[in-house]
């Protein structure tokens, strides 16, 4: 008879373990397919990448947070990386690296900001590659659908040029 009951519960356990019952859809994530369902959830894709090139408190960099907070971090380190600025003190060290032009030799670092500006201009286009990919077969307007999309080819433009900018040698000696 124990036999037969421990099977029972196995069994009545195994069914029941099956059920549609148990299964859950993430709360933390939303899957592309309800993303791009609606022009809107393409929409709000493309801000989300807006939103990213201002992040800051080490969104992008496992350490120096402070100086590395996004688009504007990059633009302020590319201005003092030119050669019409000056700056005659280090002050409270903010991009003086940058001024000294260190960060070139840092190309390897994980951390610093030429990983930095990698990763992020990367991660920028990947977002919007899923955007263009994506967004044709969304539900909505045709005006919308494509407020979008040119919104996603100009944004990875935008990325692709500032890559160009910072890692692209002179045709000069690298014929």
């Amino acid at each position: 008879k124990k036999t037969f009951y421990i099977c029972v519960l196995v069994l009545t356990v195994g069914f029941y373990s099956c059920s549609d019952d148990l299964d859950t859809v993430p709360t933390d994530k939303t899957s592309t397919t309800e993303v791009f369902s609606s022009v809107d959830g393409a929409l709000a894709a493309m801000n989300g990448v807006y939103r990213s090139l201002y992040f800051s408190d080490d969104f992008w960099s496992t350490s120096y947070g402070t100086e590395n907070f996004g688009l504007a971090s990059v633009n302020i380190a590319a201005d003092l990386m030119g050669e019409d600025m000056g700056m005659g003190a280090p002050g409270s060290a903010w991009f003086w690296y940058d001024y000294r032009l260190w960060t070139r030799t840092e190309i390897n670092n994980t951390s610093d900001r030429p990983y930095v500006w990698w990763y992020m201009f990367y991660n920028t286009i990947n977002n919007v590659n899923n955007i263009i990919a994506y967004a044709p077969e969304a539900e909505g307007g045709v005006a919308d659908r494509n407020n979008v999309l040119g919104q996603a080819f100009a944004m990875r433009a935008f990325a692709y040029f500032n890559l160009i900018q910072l890692y692209q040698r002179t045709y000069i000696g690298n014929e």
